[in-house]
């Protein structure tokens, strides 16, 4: 008699990481879009208006949004390393490795929620900045 053989829970366990690895990098891919649709937005404030002191807040934006992609990037390579050492785990592996990957991951996610934050404190504050200088490419006004 023939009986379906399951996985070692571990394996299933490690499969449902690598899953979630995934998500992890595509949630990060997201927000560095939303990074360059800012950007995008800085460039068209620049083109219509020229003030010192604008110039000077374009370009702590123009810092922030190199910092943060730079961020996203180095986030999304550590994830992609978690994900392949997960990928490559069975349920015979050591407990100090799969310990070691436990407290990768809940640090990545740490850092993740970190970064999602800055992100949307940043995207609030420019938008205030930005609607307060550009309404369209018609009307640029000053306060």
């Amino acid at each position: 008699m023939i009986t379906d053989v399951k996985e070692p829970e571990t394996t299933e366990l490690y499969k449902d990481l690598h899953f979630n690895q995934r998500l992890w990098i595509n949630k990060i891919k997201f927000y560095k879009n939303q990074i360059n649709i800012l950007q995008s937005d800085l460039d068209k404030l620049v083109k219509y208006y020229f003030d010192k002191e604008l110039m000077g807040e374009v370009e702590q934006y123009q810092n922030k949004f190199i910092v943060y992609t730079d961020l996203a990037n180095r986030l999304i390579k550590e994830y992609k390393l978690l994900r392949n050492k997960i990928a490559k785990i069975n349920g015979n592996d050591s407990i100090k490795i799969q310990e070691e990957i436990s407290d990768k991951r809940i640090s990545l996610k740490k850092k993740t929620a970190g970064f999602v934050d800055y992100i949307e404190d940043l995207k609030e504050n420019f938008f205030i900045f930005y609607t307060s200088y550009y309404l369209s490419e018609n009307h640029v006004y000053s306060n």
